[in-house]
């Protein structure tokens, strides 16, 4: 059984880039923040109507305060019509710096709730239009502004993948940019591809093969920090993509990317982390070809080792994607055992903590639906029925779900040797052993109702008989 992840929201490069125009930089000396409402005003008019050195004082002033996050900044500087003056300046100024700075404007000021204000004003058409500006630090900018309008405007984002968004994000990856702007591009079409829903989501497609150029490019500088914050952006976008349907990461697979993202599962966490996630999101594809992909990758031998070695949350990400594998073809499964993995999650669904082991359980249960008679054999060799038995036990925070995902796999095994005799039903003998007959019984007392039907069920369906008069003692807590 394949399961969904979901991701948290993308977080917003911050910074400023320069434009191709030379500027003197000393214009921008003993430059003064705005305090009060006059000072906002008057800096308002210089933007608006000064020659280009005051224009850009102007704005430098704006940039300056408002990265003093003080409270109040951004509606004062609504209040005086800074929104449609960047706007006219965006699409009428001969500077580049200053079309630059009017792109920073719009991207800081119109977001949130000042964003219906940047549209009603008219600032989509000129954004569109600075997509293709001669200079390319002001078509980043214009990209990452349309990306944090469509972050504020439910709908918005359809009409901007529309607009060729993704063609321009993928030919300025291209062009080699800075680190700077690669975060800024991949954070632009992360934001437009998470909000795209059914056939629009076609329109991110686009930037997939430059996205895996530039995973490939920045791959060999592995270990350095901004690279590293790099890769990270790079792999969410992809994530989001691939977090559609079939055919979304059919464009993945196609685009060659998964070989890299597999090189990077062994890099830093941060980095890891993502990594796994675009796995686990290809291998819940319902069409196991494209786990055929990652496989052919090398991709499971890159996920086991994460098993016998990472941090907790890169185990459970890592679990994710090979439960999503063990619920392929039995070729699959095999491919998975055959990478070591079978013994690695028995243990850590034994001792992992508590998030580990029940992912560890997703995967035992998709093992189990899908393994021959002589895995599940190898597996109850190796503990496994023991496991499954201490996982009926009462414990703090096993949860509904829990228990029947655990009774899941004990059902799967006991079917799977086609007779009910515990004398040729090594599995049920070994039930019986550890004392899972017993919890089980425990477990038909359960007040949620799932939890009582589902263990009710099993004693019946298996004659699993009555309950040992001397009772079992899980030590703490009780159902009821």
């Amino acid at each position: 059984m394949k399961r969904e992840h979901s991701f948290a929201s993308l977080q917003r490069p911050l910074g400023f880039r320069d434009s191709q125009e030379a500027v003197d930089t000393d214009i921008f000396e003993d430059l003064s923040l705005l305090r009060t409402d006059e000072d906002f005003a008057l800096c308002a008019d210089r933007l608006e109507h000064g020659d280009i050195p005051t224009k850009l004082q102007a704005a430098v002033e704006i940039r300056r305060t408002i990265a003093t996050a003080e409270h109040g900044v951004v509606d004062s500087l609504v209040q005086v019509g800074v929104i449609p003056i960047a706007i006219a300046l965006l699409g009428s100024s001969s500077s580049s710096r200053v079309r630059l700075e009017a792109a920073w404007l719009l991207t800081t000021v119109g977001e949130g709730e000042y964003a219906a204000v940047a549209i009603s004003e008219g600032a989509l058409a000129v954004l569109y239009e600075a997509m293709s500006d001669t200079d390319d630090a002001v078509e980043t900018q214009a990209l990452w502004a349309l990306a944090t309008l469509a972050s504020s405007v439910e709908g918005l984002a359809s009409e901007i993948a529309a607009s060729g968004f993704m063609d321009r994000v993928a030919t300025l990856l291209d062009e080699d940019p800075p680190l700077d702007d690669v975060r800024t591009l991949a954070w632009s079409a992360g934001v437009i591809a998470q909000s795209l829903s059914g056939p629009d989501r076609r329109h991110s497609h686009a930037v997939l093969p430059p996205l895996g150029r530039t995973l490939g490019r920045l791959a060999g500088n592995l270990g350095d920090h901004d690279s590293d914050t790099a890769l990270v952006d790079l792999l969410i976008a992809v994530a989001f993509i691939s977090h559609g349907g079939d055919s979304d990461i059919a464009a993945v697979c196609q685009a060659g990317i998964v070989p890299s993202v597999v090189d990077l599962v062994a890099g830093p966490r941060t980095v890891a982390t993502s990594a796994i996630r675009v796995l686990g999101n290809i291998t819940s594809s319902d069409d196991n070809r494209y786990i055929d992909v990652v496989i052919d990758a090398l991709g499971l031998a890159a996920l086991v080792s994460v098993l016998a070695t990472a941090p907790d949350p890169l185990k459970r990400e890592a679990l994710w994607a090979l439960a999503n594998v063990a619920a392929g073809t039995p070729a699959q499964l095999t491919a998975v055992l055959n990478e070591g993995a079978l013994p690695l999650v028995i243990r850590l669904a034994e001792q992992g903590s508590q998030g580990v082991q029940q992912e560890a359980l997703f995967f035992i249960r998709n093992f189990t639906m899908n393994a021959s008679l002589p895995q599940l054999t190898e597996a109850a060799d190796l503990g496994l029925i023991r496991v499954l038995s201490d996982s009926l036990a009462a414990r703090l925070g096993r949860t509904a779900a829990w228990f029947l995902v655990a009774m899941d796999c004990i059902r799967n095994m006991i079917a799977a040797s086609g007779t009910l005799d515990p004398t040729s039903n090594v599995f049920l003998d070994q039930l019986q052993s550890f004392r899972g007959v017993d919890r089980i019984h425990r477990l038909a007392t359960h007040p949620k109702n799932r939890v009582h039907a589902a263990a009710v069920g099993m004693l019946e369906e298996f004659g699993l008989g009555d309950e040992d008069e001397g009772g079992i003692d899980d030590g703490r807590l009780s159902f009821a």
